[in-house]
C-alpha cells in the first residue's frame, strides 16, 4: 500500500480517504489496524460495519461505575485527570 506514519500524524481527512478506499476494495476486509494518533505504541482497530455479524459485544458498563478502576488507571497512564465542571 506504501502508506507511512503520516496517515495517523498527519491530516484526519487523508487517513478517511485511506479508510473509505480500503472499506471500497474488492478484497472487502473487515476493518484495519493503525498507531493511534495520541499514543504510537498502541493499537486501534477500526472495525467496518459489514463485520457486525462476526463479532459478539459485551456491554462493561460505563467507566465510573463499574470501571473507575479502569478509568484511573488510563488516566495515570497519560498523566491526565477528571475536574468537575
Amino acid at each position: 500500500m506504501r502508506a507511512d506514519a503520516r496517515l495517523t500524524s498527519g491530516a484526519v481527512a487523508v487517513a478517511q480517504r485511506w479508510s473509505a478506499a480500503l472499506h471500497r476494495h474488492p478484497e472487502r476486509p473487515d476493518g484495519l489496524v493503525y498507531r493511534s494518533r495520541h499514543d504510537p505504541e498502541r493499537r486501534c482497530a477500526a472495525i467496518f460495519d459489514r463485520a457486525r455479524d462476526a463479532l459478539d459485544a459485551t456491554d462493561l458498563g460505563g467507566l465510573l461505575e463499574p470501571n473507575a478502576r479502569l478509568l484511573a488507571a488510563i488516566l495515570k497512564t497519560y498523566d491526565f485527570g477528571l475536574v468537575e465542571a
